[in-house]
């Protein structure tokens, strides 16, 4: 039955949060489905809601339908002419067959593309704008911006009309670029797209058009606070179509009735968007209709508790600056809790819903958490929340950036623009959605789900490991990625007691993926640079990507999300997928037809992922919804927690995110207005632009109003008192509500110290929710407290509940409260199996069991070793030392000269020869690498050029001359090698010592006798160091000294005299010295002769020496005998005299000792004696400094049971005393 046409055809119910409007619009189409259904009319209902909440919406209008006759006393309910839908959807209902409806609308990123085209094309026109044409953030603000504008139905016309009337400079070029950039992207998505603008124009008059559409047509619309110029519009067209409409808004009597507010106390409007939008749809119903709207009241109370509709009445009249209500006197139905830190507070909520559902007056779905700070506990929500077994939806759009996709594309991207690199090669690879066209071939035929990967993804890992580990050792870059030379590789890490030499290669297991780069990958991307247009690149592309195992790999990783339990993660490979093969379309529609820019196919892309979010379903139906406070909710929940309410969020600070800030918008407000004035009859909508910040700030208190009285049952308050180790304050807006109810804060803090505390933990029983918050508690309470009964009692029931794997996992857990950070002592088994019965080592390996007996387990047992990096080792850098000075020894003495008979220019020469040949040994081959290296190398060769010079000058004062050089010991198979070092060490124990000598340096003297000496190269400054040849960190010149004493006259190869006195061992320091420049000036000019003598001493041979007078004599010939030689001194009184000078049986006992220490190392290591017991050195320095295990050890010196080993100074004669006492201990002993 039609209404009398003079009866007003829209209704605007209004009511608070406490009230209940939707029950009033759900008897409402209830009553008419009774009549329809009595009289036998067809009619139907159209409800209206936001998208955001559409599903749940439709779920909860249906239950209340059908709990309302006629519907209530059918078991199943089938709503044919009641539809919930949204305003897009409401359009397709009546269009889905039109041919117009059919034409591609412009997606968002669609939107984007054409905007990334519009930039590049109008870009040299832009004054403010010209720079941001490649910024994805700055397209998507952009987009967005635009969008805006076109809901207030402003367009390029009025803002054309702004430019050069006024304001700032910057406002002039704002309003300048603007309408260049809306007038040519409204015309560039008219050519491909019709328009969201234009398919609601075509809607209107379809509708128009159509009068039986809707006849009969009750209209419901709920659950807006704000509508856009184009929906506007189109309910100006629904409205005189349809019988009769109701628009429920949130309101009362005392915001007014008319656009002129009341003066007087209670005149602020509080229901400030919900205000405006009733205004401008009185102001539409008016022109419409000729017919005011009426305004009617919610009467129906809603559920909440008494306490809470007090408390929405107090917060209402507080912010009118009305007399406040009388305070409810029970106010159990509000809580507030102060929490010592967010997580604890996210903790104690999940427990809080988890107690809350097992009481069972609750559903999951009952209760709803709000937060005006979503993005600080992004992090924490999932491990909280599964840790506490509580399902959730998080209801906040996912953006796509950060899928392996968007990935593979921005990588392609990088590549398309030469970047040719590391990073970007290895990002595309670690997506694993591009792989070698076998290996995509062979995936195609492996059916994988579940938790198993398969044989072919295991090979592919495997190859890209290698290659990088390859790429990174390398630090290959560019073209050399492309180069045909396979990859080779050294077969072992070297050591210093390799020959460079004999340094073999092999080739990389990263091999295939350098195949894949140079056959496949970057000739795609060569020839995809070079595609003709925009079509045939987009066609190359997503053939090379299928081809190439794509689909495949995203079908992969959407079988094995889902089997691990996550179907939400599972769809978003498939999302994805459809985004990327829209964005191919869109591109090909917009652009396909002209040339292939790459640096276009990039920005396009880009912005294009970044304006996508995943779609949001919720897994599971019974779930806690999670959302940002002041979001339009379908029903109130029972419970609703409001958490993160601290000062700086609540009300959250406002700033303008937006390109138009609060004076731009007033600008075009007041222009758009204007031409309205000018137009009465055009039909224009009443404005709807935001005026930005005072928006916002007009509506902070109604957007909380809407979070807090989402509740019916129970309202929960929360906030932490630190975030990011800043103090917080309570939000103004709890502290309103708190000081208003009386309430006292609950203090939730589960650190050791207040979990501990006996008062609280009767409060902590109702949480203990779940093993696994009871576990993590129950550490933190018996840590601080192990005597603790409380906890005793939970840790005894966590040990006895569930199957023996759950206990298993709770005695583990629980293990952490007597878990000191040692490591035991190897079992006999399985140091059997790492080191077998004999010891073969080198002795600068037991060196670093002294340093660190853990350590050296780490290295050369497990063999744990950090990844090569392309950079120049101390250790490589020693080896080229060696290499190139064996060499020039040996090139002299094969040539049978003596260095001092070269001249400068000579020596020079020939250390420049032999520099350049080093670098072809694989060893030595990153020398010929990057710029960096090249310029490394000249330093090197510098300081080899100085080094020869040097050991020209000390021949020229010393009788010394180098009889061999890099002489190994203890190497099999090697026909100069000397014997091994090799000690028993009882039980069938052995240990035998190699090595390799640097330099034997010998002489003959005046009676016959020879000298030799050993010389041991170092890359820093070394002197013999008493106190850690004590202690065991200073063995090689010492071992050295004793391998040549064991092997005088066993090794004929070698030029060197059957007997002979070995009379001391030295470091030599290689590197060029830095003299005070006032004194290297002064003596270069003055006296060359004692500039040359400064530079010598400061490569001094550093060491220990016999007390020999003939070997002293001649091994330092310098006119005061203190050139060659470290510690030489000549003096009236004392004559010549050398501080390191040792007699025969000092040095006898220095051997001896140094025995001992090695037989010492090898029992330890072969008894399986692992200690962590670093060495700490007088200056405060430990080996920890420069260790890459740290992160395995987790030592820490402040724990008792983590000690240095503490190496103390020691002064030549305290150590031999010392050396000496427990050498005859050990003899006592045995």
């Amino acid at each position: 039955m039609q209404k009398p046409t003079n009866s007003p055809r829209v209704t605007l119910l209004l009511g608070t949060a406490t009230q209940d409007s939707q029950h009033e619009l759900v008897t409402d189409m209830a009553r008419h489905a009774a009549d329809w259904a009595a009289t036998g009319q067809a009619g139907q209902i159209f409800y209206l809601v936001p998208n955001h909440i559409a599903y749940e919406m439709e779920r909860v209008t249906y239950q209340a339908l059908s709990r309302e006759p006629p519907f209530n006393g059918e078991h199943v309910h089938a709503f044919q002419n009641i539809q919930v839908l949204t305003v897009n959807r409401l359009i397709w209902y009546f269009l889905q067959t039109d041919p117009q409806f059919s034409r591609l609308t412009a997606t968002d990123t669609a939107q984007t593309m054409i905007l990334t085209k519009v930039l590049l094309q109008c870009g040299d026109d832009l004054q403010l704008f010209r720079g941001e044409t490649r910024n994805p953030g700055f397209l998507e603000q952009l987009r967005v911006q635009l969008g805006e504008l076109a809901d207030a139905g402003i367009d390029a016309t009025i803002l054309d009309s702004l430019t050069g009337s006024g304001g700032s400079q910057e406002f002039q070029a704002k309003m300048h670029d603007l309408t260049i950039i809306l007038r040519a992207y409204q015309e560039e998505l008219g050519r491909y797209f019709v328009t969201s603008d234009e398919m609601t124009q075509y809607a209107m008059t379809q509708f128009a058009a159509h009068p039986e559409w809707l006849a009969n047509t009750q209209l419901y619309i709920n659950g807006f606070d704000h509508l856009d110029g184009q929906t506007l519009a189109l309910l100006g067209t629904l409205i005189p179509q349809c019988q009769h409409t109701t628009i429920a808004l949130v309101g009362d009597q005392y915001d007014g009735d008319t656009e002129e507010m009341p003066a007087g106390p209670g005149s602020t409007p509080f229901f400030t968007p919900s205000t405006q939008l009733r205004h401008q749809v009185q102001h539409l119903t008016q022109s419409v209709t000729g017919i005011p709207a009426q305004v009617r009241y919610t009467r129906t109370p809603s559920a909440h508790q008494p306490a809470l509709v007090t408390l929405a009445h107090y917060w209402i009249s507080n912010a009118r600056g009305q007399t406040a209500p009388t305070p409810p006197t029970a106010t159990a139905a509000v809580r507030l809790w102060q929490a010592a830190n967010r997580q604890d507070e996210l903790t104690a909520v999940a427990a809080e819903i988890h107690r809350l559902v097992a009481s069972g007056d609750y559903r999951y779905g009952d209760i709803r958490i709000l937060t005006p700070d979503l993005e600080k506990y992004e992090t924490i929500i999932a491990p909280t929340f599964h840790q506490a077994a509580v399902p959730y939806f998080y209801d906040r759009a996912l953006a796509m950036t950060n899928h392996p996709l968007v990935q593979l594309i921005s990588a392609l991207g990088e590549l398309l623009n030469d970047n040719v690199t590391y990073a970007n090669l290895f990002s595309l690879l670690r997506t694993e959605l591009l792989l070698p066209a076998a290996l995509a071939a062979e995936a195609q035929h492996e059916n994988a789900a579940g938790q198993t990967t398969p044989a072919y993804l295991r090979v592919f890992r495997d190859q890209v490991d290698a290659a990088e580990n390859y790429c990174l050792a390398h630090g290959l870059r560019g073209s050399q990625f492309s180069a045909e030379a396979p990859w080779q590789e050294l077969t072992h890490t070297p050591t210093d007691e390799d020959d460079a030499a004999d340094v073999q290669t092999q080739l990389s297991a990263g091999e295939p993926i350098h195949v894949f780069l140079r056959q496949e990958l970057l000739p795609f991307i060569a020839a995809l640079k070079e595609a003709p247009d925009g079509q045939h690149a987009m066609t190359a592309l997503y053939q090379f990507l299928t081809a190439h195992g794509l689909i495949t790999q995203l079908a992969f990783f959407r079988n094995t999300t889902l089997a691990a339990g996550d179907p939400v993660g599972a769809s978003r490979p498939r999302q994805a997928f459809a985004q990327f093969t829209r964005l191919l379309d869109e591109y090909v529609e917009i652009l396909g037809s002209e040339p292939f820019v790459p640096d276009t196919f990039v920005a396009i892309f880009t912005a294009g992922f970044t304006a996508a979010s995943y779609a949001q379903i919720p897994a599971v139906l019974d779930t806690v919804q999670i959302a940002d406070t002041g979001i339009t909710v379908p029903a109130p929940a029972k419970i609703t927690f409001v958490i993160g309410g601290t000062a700086n969020a609540l009300p959250a600070p406002v700033e303008s995110t937006t390109l138009l800030n609060d004076s731009d918008r007033a600008a075009i407000i007041a222009g758009q207005q204007a031409l309205i004035a000018a137009q009465p009859d055009s039909g224009a909508v009443y404005p709807t632009l935001s005026r930005g910040t005072d928006d916002v700030l007009a509506a902070a208190e109604y957007m909380a109003y809407k979070s807090f009285f989402s509740a019916t049952d129970r309202l929960y308050l929360t906030y932490p008192q630190l975030q990011s180790e800043t103090s917080q304050r309570i939000s103004p807006y709890f502290a309103r509500i708190q000081n208003y109810l009386g309430l006292t804060p609950r203090t939730v803090d589960f650190s050791g110290t207040a979990l501990a505390a006996s008062a609280a933990q009767p409060q902590i029983t109702a949480w203990l929710a779940t093993p696994a918050l009871a576990g993590s508690w129950t550490v933190k309470g018996l840590r601080e407290k192990q005597s603790d009964p409380y906890w005793q009692v939970v840790a005894q029931h966590l040990r006895r509940q569930g199957t023996p794997a759950v206990q298993q996992h709770y005695q583990f857990i629980l293990s952490a409260l007597h878990y000191q950070n040692t490591v035991g002592q190897l079992d006999p088994a399985i140091v059997r199996d790492l080191y077998g019965k004999r010891l073969n080592v080198s002795v600068s390996r037991l060196e670093q069991y002294y340093q660190n007996p853990y350590e050296y387990f780490l290295h050369y047992g497990l063999g744990v070793t950090e990844r090569p990096t392309y950079d120049l080792t101390p250790a490589e850098t020693g080896s080229y030392y060696h290499w190139v000075l064996d060499h020039l020894v040996k090139r002299l003495q094969t040539q049978a000269q003596d260095i001092t008979d070269l001249s400068q220019q000579e020596l020079h020469s020939i250390v420049d020869d032999i520099a350049g040949k080093a670098v072809h040994e694989p060893l030595f081959a990153i020398l010929n690498g990057s710029g960096r290296m090249k310029f490394l190398r000249q330093l090197l060769e510098r300081t080899l050029t100085y080094m020869a010079w040097l050991l020209q000058q000390q021949a020229a004062r010393s009788a010394l001359r180098p009889l061999a050089t890099e002489v190994q010991f203890g190497q099999v198979g090697q026909p100069d090698s000397l014997p091994a070092l090799t000690y028993p060490l009882g039980a069938d124990q052995s240990v035998r010592i190699r090595g390799k000598i640097d330099r034997i340096d010998g002489f003959r003297g005046p009676n016959g006798e020879d000298f030799l000496t050993v010389v041991d190269y170092k890359s820093s400054e070394h002197q013999f160091d008493y106190g850690q040849a004590l202690t065991g960190l200073s063995l090689q010149l010492q071992t050295y000294l004793q391998a040549l004493l064991n092997a005088l006259g066993q090794v004929p190869n070698l030029a060197l005299p059957s007997t002979a006195t070995v009379a001391g061992g030295f470091y030599l320091h290689i590197n060029e010295p830095l003299l005070p420049m006032k004194d290297a000036l002064k003596w270069q000019d003055s006296d060359p002769a004692l500039f040359t003598q400064q530079m010598l001493k400061q490569n001094q041979f550093k060491g220990i020496v016999l007390a020999d007078d003939t070997f002293l004599e001649k091994a330092d010939t310098s006119p005061d005998r203190n050139v060659v030689l470290a510690g030489s001194r000549v003096t009236k009184k004392n004559g010549y005299t050398n501080s390191n000078a040792l007699s025969a049986d000092q040095l006898a006992t220095i051997l001896a000792y140094n025995a001992a220490m090695i037989q010492a190392a090898a029992k330890n290591i072969l008894g399986g004696k692992i200690d962590l017991q670093p060495a700490r050195f007088p200056n405060g320095e430990s080996v920890l400094r420069f260790s890459p295990y740290t992160n395995i050890m987790y030592f820490d010196h402040m724990l008792p049971e983590n000690k240095y080993r503490e190496i103390i100074t020691q002064d030549k004669q305290d150590a031999l005393q010392r050396m000496s006492e427990l050498l005859r201990k050990e003899r006592d002993h045995e």
